[in-house]
């Protein structure tokens, strides 16, 4: 019998956290987003969606987190 087939994360993101100041911008964010996927990111006006991508993307500075890009742990 075959196993079934592992998916490689592109990337992982576990308990993220932006503040500025005391104010939580972003609050234990946590996604995986497989490899070939397409991923939307939606939400009202303030919600923190471009705070979380800067995140992501190491742009802003974040209080607590675990970020998986392509395997490589930041």
């Amino acid at each position: 019998m075959k196993s079934p087939p592992q998916t490689s994360m592109a990337l992982q993101a576990h308990g993220l956290t932006v503040k500025a100041g005391r104010q939580p911008l972003v609050a234990d964010a946590s996604l995986e987003v497989a490899l070939g996927t397409w991923v939307c990111l939606c939400g009202p006006n303030g919600a923190g969606k471009s705070t979380l991508l800067r995140a992501l993307a190491q742009l802003c500075p974040q209080d607590r987190k675990s970020t998986r890009l392509n395997s490589s742990h930041t």
